[in-house]
């Protein structure tokens, strides 16, 4: 996308266009990088419970299976 928008700048005739299509490809950018981010924090925090729930189903060894008493949270 970042791409398209340099290539509309290089083609741009309307002045006020110029200006718009300066920020859009840092906007993009950014979104992307915080878009990417927010899923691998995600996916890197609810890990833990699909190791849990794979190992009660028997998918994987008993290892993962253990959790702590106080909060029953996966280890």
């Amino acid at each position: 996308m970042a791409v398209a928008i340099d290539a509309a700048r290089e083609r741009a005739v309307a002045p006020g266009w110029l200006g718009f299509l300066k920020i859009m490809p840092i906007v993009v950018k950014l979104g992307a990088l915080a878009g990417l981010s927010s899923v691998m924090v995600v996916m890197i925090w609810v890990m833990p419970r699909i190791f849990l729930s794979m190992a009660n189903d028997g998918l994987l060894p008993s290892w993962p299976r253990k959790y702590t008493r106080d909060s029953v949270t996966p280890m």
